[in-house]
């Protein structure tokens, strides 16, 4: 009795040290958890010393991290934990002096401007053609290619509605 007990006790424990101890079951979703401020170079590249407080919040957000003790430094701290992979962490610290920006530390600093325009996308355009009207499939009905239109707009000879009005009617507003 007292064997089956020990044996019974020693497979639940396995079970729960088991459970606790494997992280990489197969099958079990992992979320993607983001915490913190968002910090690109994009952003980083907009800041420049001289900034007071008030414009270095507009480009960067306000900070996650504000030391009661340090009220000139302002810590900006993202961290990214994949599902299944290794966190990533980026930070950037700024100081200020007299409301002004002095200082940037971190993983990102501010690119001049000659590298800038070579990381740039180059400007594109593209002009789109408006889609032809398309004949359906009630169109012998009305003669049309829409019935919701007033004229047919494969037909060259039609006149815009209103463009030869009735002699007595009012002018147009």
């Amino acid at each position: 009795m007292i064997r089956k007990l020990l044996i019974t006790a020693l497979c639940c424990a396995s079970l729960i040290n088991l459970g606790c101890a494997s992280s990489h079951l197969p099958g079990v979703y992992k979320i993607d958890v983001p915490q913190g401020n968002i910090v690109t170079q994009d952003m980083v590249n907009q800041l420049h010393t001289g900034m007071n407080k008030r414009q270095v919040a507009y480009a960067m957000g306000t900070p996650m991290v504000v030391d009661v003790f340090h009220p000139d430094r302002w810590d900006y701290i993202y961290s990214f934990k994949p599902g299944k992979g290794k966190r990533e962490e980026h930070r950037v610290t700024l100081f200020f002096a007299n409301d002004e920006l002095t200082r940037i530390e971190g993983d990102y600093q501010p690119q001049p401007a000659a590298e800038r325009s070579k990381d740039a996308p180059k400007e594109t355009s593209v002009t789109v053609t408006p889609p032809k009207a398309k004949k359906h499939w009630y169109s012998w009905l009305w003669g049309k290619s829409n019935p919701d239109t007033e004229s047919d707009s494969d037909s060259e000879t039609d006149t815009p509605p209103n463009a030869n009005p009735p002699p007595n009617a009012p002018p147009p507003y």
